[in-house]
C-alpha cells in the first residue's frame, strides 16, 4: 500500500510539472519560447524631472510606449493593471512616462492655466524624451517594431502619437480616449490648455486629433464602454467613421459596461497586447 502511495505521489507531481511548463510556454510573433527567456531589466529614471518606467530585455519583440490618461500615475498601471505581466508574456517592452496633467497638448499656450504650464508636451514627448530613450537603451529604435497604448487622455496621445511619429510607430491603441475637441468646447482641461475656443479656434483645430485622421497610416485599435459618462463612448464611434471615410486600418471595440476606471482598462489590455502582437506576427512574415 505504501508502495502504491508513493508512486501516485511522484505520478501527480510528474504531471503538475508538465502542465507549468505548458502554462509558461507563450506563442509570440512567429516562434515559441519560454517566459525565462523575457526576464526583464527594471528601471527608473528621471528626464526632465520626469520618472519613466521601464521594463526591458534584448530579446524584445517589440517596444510600448504607455500614456497615462489625465491625473494618473505610472503607479496605477503597477498596481491597477496586469500590463507589466502581460508585456512579458509576450516578450515586449514598457516604457511608462509619469506625464500625469498632460493632456498631449503641441505646446504650453499664454493662455494655459499658470499650473500646468509646468506640464510636458507631446513635442516634448518626441524631441526629448523618445531621442533620450533610444540613446540610453537602444529601444524605440527606427529599425524596431514600436507600439503606443493610451488610457483616456492618454488614447489621444496615442493617436496623436502613431500620426506625429508614423515613421516610427507601427500601431496604436486607444482605451477610452477622446479625439474630436472641436464640437466638445465645454471641456475644463482644454479651455484650460488652449484658451477660449471663440478667440483661439485656429489653435483648438491644430489640437484637434480628429481633423488629422486622413493623416494616419498605422493600424490601429479603439475601445470604449458605451456607459462611459466621462469621455462619451461617441469619441471613438465618430473617429472609427472618421477613418472609414478616409481608408484608414483601424479596429472599434464597443461594450456595453466598463465605465471609465482602471476595471475597464485592465480588462482590455489583453486585447491591445493581442492587436499588437497580431501586427508582429504579420511584419515578421514579411
Amino acid at each position: 500500500m505504501r508502495i502504491r502511495f508513493v508512486f501516485l505521489v511522484m505520478l501527480f507531481c510528474l504531471f503538475a510539472c508538465s502542465d507549468q511548463e505548458t502554462q509558461d510556454t507563450v506563442q509570440q510573433g512567429s516562434k515559441t519560447v519560454q517566459e525565462d527567456e523575457f526576464t526583464p531589466i527594471i528601471d527608473t529614471i528621471l528626464i526632465d524631472s520626469v520618472v519613466i518606467a521601464l521594463q526591458i530585455r534584448d530579446t524584445a519583440l517589440a517596444n510600448v510606449l504607455l500614456l497615462p490618461g489625465w491625473n494618473y500615475s505610472i503607479d496605477h498601471w503597477k498596481d491597477s493593471t496586469h500590463v507589466e505581466k502581460l508585456a512579458k508574456k509576450h516578450g515586449f517592452n514598457l516604457i511608462m512616462p509619469n506625464l500625469m496633467r498632460s493632456i498631449y497638448s503641441d505646446s504650453i499656450y499664454n493662455e494655459t492655466r499658470s499650473d500646468w504650464v509646468k506640464e510636458k508636451t507631446s513635442t516634448w514627448l518626441y524631441d526629448t524624451l523618445i531621442p533620450q530613450i533610444q540613446a540610453r537603451y537602444n529601444v524605440l529604435k527606427s529599425d524596431q517594431l514600436n507600439f503606443v497604448i493610451g488610457i483616456s487622455t492618454g488614447g489621444r496621445g496615442a493617436m496623436k502619437t502613431v500620426i506625429v511619429e508614423k515613421e516610427l510607430f507601427s500601431g496604436g491603441v486607444s482605451i477610452s480616449g477622446d479625439f474630436d475637441i472641436i464640437n466638445y468646447t465645454q471641456d475644463n482641461l482644454n479651455r484650460g490648455y488652449f484658451g477660449s475656443p471663440e478667440t483661439y479656434n485656429a489653435r483648438w483645430l491644430r489640437e484637434d486629433i480628429q481633423m488629422r485622421a486622413y493623416e494616419l497610416n498605422a493600424e490601429v485599435l479603439l475601445i470604449h464602454a458605451k456607459d462611459d459618462a466621462v469621455v462619451t463612448a461617441f469619441q471613438s464611434i465618430q473617429f472609427a467613421k472618421t477613418l472609414e471615410a478616409f481608408g484608414k486600418d483601424h479596429k472599434l471595440i464597443l461594450d456595453s459596461i466598463g465605465g471609465h476606471d482602471y476595471n475597464f482598462w485592465n480588462k482590455y489590455l489583453p486585447k491591445s497586447f493581442e492587436f499588437i502582437d497580431s501586427i508582429v506576427l504579420d511584419k515578421n512574415d514579411d
